[in-house]
């Protein structure tokens, strides 16, 4: 059985699929993160784009932790528009790697600018599930997570910072990014390998909107080159 897939899947809501599959582009936000470190958590928000390198087959629990739909995308998509796999690091290495970079690191901006890039794909091994308070602890390893994660060094404006920590994070930043192309991450049609719904009421729907959708590759909606599944479809055929 094969531990990695040939798709990476984005989960996601019902409304934020037709989004997304409206824009034809994945929206950058600043998500919250956290390290324990010492005793004390560390609070920081970094932008991207979550994706999952998981078949079908074990997609059970993130689809149920994830509002239960997904669209999944090739992963030489992924692998040509820079998104990269999380390199994921327990509390006592991450502690570490900190302490003993950070005070080298602020005496070089380009230094300091690079390493809080990588440090934008480092997650904690296991810890507290910021989406789901009720769980004690998640193994995130599991989720065998990528990302996108833009180098904001390069973004033009200088307005923008790689990471914010805890309180620094304003309505003003969330706002200003929304729908800046430095801040998509644009997909084709073509691109596209599943469409994952809770139900068959859902899937109708969203064919539905799929056919009323104007675009130059309506032939490979036509042709279905893509499958689109319901949560019960994939159990039972994959």
């Amino acid at each position: 059985m094969a531990i990695s897939s040939k798709s990476l899947f984005h989960f996601t809501s019902f409304d934020n699929l037709l989004s997304i599959l409206e824009c034809m582009y994945f929206q950058v936000n600043y998500s919250k993160e956290q390290f324990v470190i010492r005793q004390n958590t560390l609070i920081y928000y970094v932008p991207m784009v979550c994706f999952c390198d998981i078949p079908l087959t074990q997609t059970r629990d993130h689809i149920e932790d994830y509002q239960g739909f997904a669209i999944g995308l090739t992963k030489d998509w992924g692998i040509g528009h820079g998104l990269n796999p999380v390199f994921y690091i327990n509390q006592l290495g991450f502690t570490v790697t900190l302490e003993n970079l950070d005070s080298s690191l602020q005496q070089n901006d380009f230094a300091k600018g690079a390493f809080e890039h990588t440090f934008s794909f480092m997650k904690q091994y296991k810890g507290q599930d910021l989406k789901n308070s009720a769980l004690h602890e998640k193994v995130f390893y599991n989720e065998r997570e990528w990302r996108f994660v833009p180098y904001v060094r390069q973004f033009q404006d200088k307005v923008m910072k790689q990471i914010y920590w805890k309180d620094e994070l304003t309505s003003f930043e969330k706002d200003y990014i929304k729908g800046h192309r430095f801040f998509k991450l644009g997909f084709k049609i073509s691109d596209i390998r599943y469409l994952i719904t809770k139900s068959e009421k859902e899937k109708t729907d969203l064919m539905s909107f799929l056919r009323r959708r104007k675009t130059e590759d309506l032939h490979i909606l036509v042709n279905h080159t893509f499958k689109v599944l319901t949560i019960d479809e994939v159990f039972s055929d994959f």
